[in-house]
């Protein structure tokens, strides 16, 4: 789990989940839901950068950026419930 956190790009990803799969066989659902939410959250992260240089641009094509900004909540979104799923709420 710590590689994950580490991990920079899609591909990356991809390749330790290849690894763990054949090191370990298939991969229990948390697991699963593991490199999901990493992969969530790189692609999270690549639309910020995306945005950010579009922002920088001289003219920047304001409906491409709205359309980013919205597809960056919708993965929003999906890495909260991700992130419930994994860490639930036990009353202590």
């Amino acid at each position: 789990y710590r590689r994950l956190t580490t991990l920079s790009d899609a591909v990356a990803i991809g390749e330790v989940k290849a690894e763990v799969r054949d090191r370990f066989g298939p991969l229990p659902p948390e697991a699963d839901r593991y490199f999901s939410l990493a992969a969530l959250r790189q692609e999270h992260a690549d639309l910020e950068a995306s945005i950010a240089a579009l922002e920088n641009q001289p003219v920047p094509d304001q409906l491409l950026i709205v359309r980013l900004k919205r597809k960056k909540l919708a993965l929003r979104d999906q890495i909260v419930v991700l992130e419930d799923q994994i860490t639930p709420d036990f009353i202590a």
